[in-house]
C-alpha cells in the first residue's frame, strides 16, 4: 500500500501536498523541484502562503484558511507561486480535509497543477476577442454575420442605426430578413443563397428601414469555410441612397 501510494504521488506530474489547519506544509511531492525548484524538505515545516506572490499573499491566506476552517473538499482554486528564480507560476489546486482517529479536522491533503501556460493562452484569446469586438463594434459600415440555415449571428451598431432594427430583434432570425421589401423576397433569397454555396458577391439592394422609409445598398458579403465546411456568411453594406437619388 505504501508503494503504490509513493509511486502515485511521487510520479504523478502534478504536486501533491498536505498541510495542517494552520496551512504548514507537512508533506510536499518531489515534483516540487520541477514545478518551483525547491527540495520537498525546503518546503515541509514551512507556510504555504510564503510561496504565494506578495501581491496576492494577503489575499490568498484569507481565502485559504477560511477554507480550511469548514472541513469540506475544495477544487480549482488558483493561486500564483513563486519559483525559487524568482519567475511565477500560476497554479490551481483541489483539496480534501484529512481528519484525525477522533474524527477531528487536521489538515488537508490536495494536488496542484501548473496553468501557467493555459492562462496565457487565455489571456491572449481573451485579448484577441476583445479586439475583434472593439473592431466591429467601432466600424464605420453595418457589418452583419448570418449562419448557414440563414440566422442571424451578429449586427454592429452602424447596422442597427442604419436600418432601426435592434440586435435583439435580429439576432437569432431567418430570412426573408424585415429590411427585404416583401416583394423582393424571392430575388434576395436567391441572392443569398449564391453568396452562401459560392462566396464573394457584391450586389445593390433596395431595402427598407424599420420606420418604412427605402434605403439603397450595396452589399458585399463573402462565405467564410473551414476544412470546406460553411461556417458563416460576412457582409457589409454601404448605404449608397444619395448616389442613387443622384
Amino acid at each position: 500500500s505504501e508503494k503504490r501510494y509513493r509511486a502515485l504521488t511521487e510520479k504523478t506530474d502534478d504536486l501533491v501536498w498536505e498541510i495542517d489547519i494552520n496551512g504548514i506544509h507537512t508533506y510536499t511531492s518531489p515534483k516540487v523541484k520541477d514545478l518551483l525548484g525547491y527540495e520537498p524538505a525546503e518546503i515541509n515545516g514551512r507556510e504555504t502562503f510564503d510561496f504565494i506572490a506578495d501581491r496576492l499573499k494577503e489575499s490568498y491566506k484569507d481565502k485559504l484558511l477560511s477554507i480550511l476552517k469548514t472541513g469540506k473538499p475544495f477544487v480549482r482554486l488558483e493561486n500564483v507561486m513563486v519559483h525559487k528564480d524568482g519567475h511565477e507560476v500560476i497554479m490551481e489546486g483541489s483539496g480534501v480535509p484529512i481528519f484525525d482517529l477522533n474524527g477531528q479536522l487536521c489538515g488537508y491533503r490536495g494536488i496542484d497543477r501548473d496553468i501557467t501556460e493555459r492562462k496565457k493562452a487565455e489571456i491572449i484569446l481573451q485579448e484577441s476577442e476583445e479586439f475583434s469586438s472593439t473592431l466591429l463594434s467601432n466600424a464605420p459600415d453595418p457589418i452583419i454575420v448570418i449562419n448557414p440555415d440563414t440566422s442571424i449571428r451578429y449586427v454592429n451598431p452602424a447596422l442597427e442605426r442604419l436600418t432601426g432594427f435592434s440586435s435583439v430583434e435580429l439576432v437569432g432570425s431567418k430570412a426573408p430578413y424585415p429590411w427585404w421589401p416583401k416583394d423582393t423576397w424571392v430575388e434576395a433569397g436567391r441572392e443569398l443563397q449564391t453568396v452562401l454555396h459560392k462566396g464573394l458577391q457584391r450586389v445593390e439592394e433596395l431595402c427598407v428601414k424599420k420606420n418604412g422609409e427605402n434605403f439603397w445598398l450595396e452589399v458585399t458579403a463573402v462565405s467564410v469555410q473551414s476544412n470546406g465546411i460553411l461556417k458563416y456568411y460576412l457582409s457589409t453594406w454601404v448605404d449608397i441612397t444619395e448616389r442613387k437619388r443622384l
